[in-house]
């Protein structure tokens, strides 16, 4: 193994120092790569999922309209028949169905039948040995039975694609509009316009029309003639070929009804219904040919919807190319050839729907797995630009998956798309190996690093190291040598982890057995996408990192987090504040408001200290001498406590308590002038904005007007007068509008003021709105209160 990663290593010093040689070159063909790459992908096609072999083969086949069901059961045994005749070694027996079943949650005409053909194993082929071309030998023997057409696929796929598209195709034109003879011409049409489409097979429209009737047309002349009712002819033909109610039969206790029709050799057809008896008034009996034209006509064989709207749809099965690119070319020529009239449009369906689907779905998913990717990356190496680097693996990672998928002609499906999202994850595990050591290298000398590499990593620099040190030595860039030294060291576990990951999914994909189609594009995207990134982060990021990083200091993280701190800090220095919160701030922090609620604080500790103010304790000792008891005298000792008055102390708080009240009302008084102040101050910043607003619409019109004028002055249609006048009024208006701008800076300053905030505010103001004034309001409106309103 270590001679094994010598020779690698020694071929891959040498293409890592040319790369650090001519970075631009290198970075320059892997954009290049990358842009064929994105080219190479709009030109893969795609798919909804890989079609599953399942092993069987499912025949629909279909006769015209109004086949009676003894023919449809004779026309399938017939083709039956010609499929076990003619192919003995592959197919091992045929199971039809016909009709709808006994609970109807599939329901069909009975000229129609699903023939389930049950293959022997493929060993046992003689014919063919590819399904495909089975299918396609079949076809051309069944198509000899006469009146009937089929369309091949497979049990489970029909099953799947029909109860989440609608239909059993995997292409389907659906074509909306009112008039069902419209849309059958406008189906037949598509039909023609795609049958030669590459890659189309098994091409059928929905059958709409063409189930034959007879119809019984009454002639009223003949009918009053022979004194006949509408309803008794109708009646008697109900009678003879529905069947009419004409008892009931009890059996052990259960009752039937019992009716009565005419003999089934007597309602065979057309002509049973013309001679059908019809009894006149008089007991006579009438042919009902004599009262009534009967003939047969076309009617509809079936009204399909989709959201309450008729549609009619031609389908179509791919075979031999993706369901993206052949419906691309049949959108092209719908679009090109086909003209529908007004309240008539086309969408499609079938796989192609599930695709967009599906991609749309892709369309979150993958953006929110790169994001996580990034986010995980940044909190680990805790820098942008080193995140970035390790990023640039997904890109590389991506180009490898697409020529893989385009090497071995695969589309793009949901499971080469999951198959990015985990190569993605995978991807850049070698450029946080890389790019952490060389973190690691950064942190000690590039001598003392080397020596370490060596001990760690034996014959890992050699005489590449060596050359290294030289050309150290020799005044080369320190971030060159510590690229070498740190790719050379990390070369093993590099390749170890894309080599374990890539022989993980090799199985996968190579494998031939049940669910290998789903299996297939996922590993082949992961295997080539991670042979590309590991070639590319081998000798792409190396050299990245040594652009990036040339002659860079590092930023510390207490000056990366004063910095962060300090951007927005720049980009937000201008507070905004609503009436609310400055009503709210100037009720709560303003100096003269604190001030009133220390006082308040202090007569309630006053207030309640009231009847705890006691006198201070006397206490005394007094000593005489007494000649009778020697040297020793009385010693007298005492205590002496004034207790308050009850009447002093209700006194006493009831001053407090006015004291209270009175701080309380000036607080109150203080808030109130305090309040009114920013109202007032915001009324006068709305009242400013809507001058403002409408100053510049004034501004607009006048820049205009004097420039008209000037043009008149100058091709002599005017005096000079006009010119003055217009640019007089132009510069009012600016004037105007500077002063809004000076008495908006003094009303901010103001509210600053008020507020107590150094910092400056933005207000944010309410449209203006006039105010209508009481006879209150007259007189503070003269004193000036709301001198700065305008009232109009």
């Amino acid at each position: 193994a270590d001679r094994l990663m010598d020779a690698i290593r020694g071929r891959y010093l040498p293409v890592l120092k040319g790369a650090l040689k001519a970075p631009r070159l290198v970075v320059g063909l892997t954009l290049g790569l990358f842009a064929l790459s994105l080219m190479v992908f709009t030109r893969l096609g795609g798919e909804f999922l890989p079609t599953l072999d399942e092993g069987d083969i499912l025949m629909h086949g279909f006769c015209k309209p109004g086949t009676s069901l003894t023919q449809t059961i004779h026309s399938h045994e017939l083709a039956q028949k010609v499929i076990l005749e003619n192919f003995p070694d592959e197919v091992e027996q045929v199971i039809s169905k016909i009709g709808t079943a006994e609970i109807p949650t599939d329901p069909m005409a009975p000229e129609t039948a699903d023939n389930i053909i049950l293959l022997k194993n493929k060993k046992f082929w003689t014919k063919t040995k590819s399904k495909a071309e089975l299918v396609e030998m079949i076809s051309e023997k069944v198509r000899e039975v006469p009146g009937m057409a089929y369309e091949f696929t497979q049990p489970i796929k029909m099953r799947f694609d029909e109860m989440m598209t609608g239909v059993r195709s995997d292409i389907a034109v659906k074509i909306f509009g009112p008039d069902m003879d419209s849309l059958a011409a406008a189906g037949e049409r598509v039909s023609h316009l795609i049958r030669d489409v590459p890659g189309i097979a098994d091409l059928k429209m929905e059958q709409v029309e063409g189930l034959p009737q007879i119809a019984v047309v009454y002639d009223y002349q003949r009918l009053a003639r022979y004194g006949l009712q509408v309803r008794d002819v109708n009646a008697a033909l109900r009678t003879a070929f529905a069947g009419e109610v004409a008892g009931t039969v009890f059996d052990e206790g259960r009752r039937f009804d019992l009716v009565v029709r005419l003999d089934p050799s007597r309602r065979r057809d057309l002509t049973d219904v013309q001679n059908l008896p019809v009894s006149t008034a008089d007991g006579q009996l009438v042919p009902l040919g004599e009262v009534a034209k009967v003939e047969y006509r076309l009617g509809a064989a079936q009204i399909s919807r989709d959201n309450a709207q008729r549609r009619i749809v031609v389908g179509a099965n791919v075979r031999g190319r993706d369901v993206e690119s052949v419906i691309g070319d049949i959108q092209a020529l719908v679009k090109e050839k086909l003209k529908l009239p007004p309240g008539y449009f086309v969408t499609y369906g079938g796989q192609f729907e599930n695709l967009q689907a599906a991609k749309k779905r892709l369309s979150v998913a993958v953006p929110v797995a790169l994001a996580l990717i990034f986010a995980l990356l940044y909190f680990a190496f805790n820098s942008l630009k080193e995140s970035l680097l390790i990023y640039t693996a997904i890109p590389m990672s991506a180009i490898g998956g697409v020529f893989a998928l385009w090497l071995r002609d695969m589309p793009f499906s949901i499971s080469a798309g999951v198959g990015f999202i985990a190569l993605f994850g995978v991807a850049v595990l070698n450029g946080i190996v890389l790019i952490s050591y060389f973190n690691e290298l950064e942190k000690d000398v590039v001598g003392e690093d080397a020596n370490n590499g060596k001990k760690e990593e034996k014959g890992v620099v050699g005489e590449d190291a060596n050359n290294g040190k030289e050309d150290a030595n020799n005044g080369k860039n320190k971030v060159h040598e510590r690229v070498l030294l740190g790719a050379s060291v990390r070369l093993r576990p590099v390749l170890m982890t894309a080599a374990v990951a890539s022989l993980g999914f090799l199985p996968m994909a190579i494998s031939s057995g049940a669910g290998a189609e789903v299996q297939r594009p996922l590993a082949t995207v992961v295997i080539g996408g991670l042979v590309t990134s590991t070639l590319l982060t081998l000798i792409v990021l190396p050299v990245l990192y040594a652009m990036f990083f040339k002659n860079v200091r590092r930023i510390s993280k207490s000056a990366l987090a004063t910095l962060v701190l300090l951007v927005p800090m720049s980009l937000f220095s201008q507070k905004t504040i609503t009436e609310a919160e400055a009503l709210k701030i100037v009720s709560e922090s303003h100096p003269a408001i604190q001030v009133a609620n220390a006082n308040i604080r202090s007569a309630d500790l006053l207030k309640s200290g009231a009847a705890r103010t006691w006198e201070p304790a006397e206490i005394y000792h007094n000593i005489a001498a007494d000649p009778d008891l020697g040297m020793f005298g009385t010693s007298t000792f005492g205590l002496n406590q004034a207790f308050p008055s009850g009447k002093m102390t209700r006194a006493q708080r009831a001053v407090f308590e006015q004291h209270k009240a009175v701080f309380e009302a000036e607080r109150n008084l203080t808030q109130h002038q305090l309040r009114r102040e920013v109202r007032e101050i915001f009324q006068h910043l709305s009242y400013l904005e809507e001058k403002r607003a409408r100053l510049l619409v004034l501004d607009s019109l006048y820049q205009q007007t004097a420039s008209i004028a000037e043009s008149r002055f100058q091709n002599g249609e005017s005096a000079q007068d006009e010119r003055l006048a217009a640019r007089d009024q132009a510069a009012r208006i600016r004037l105007e509008l500077e002063t809004i701008g000076h008495e908006r800076a003094f009303d901010q300053q103001v509210l600053g003021q008020l507020l107590g905030l150094n910092e400056p505010l933005v207000p944010v103001v309410e449209p203006f709105q006039r105010r209508e004034f009481g006879l209150a309001d007259t007189a503070r409106v003269r004193l000036g209160a709301f001198s700065r309103v305008d009232s109009t």
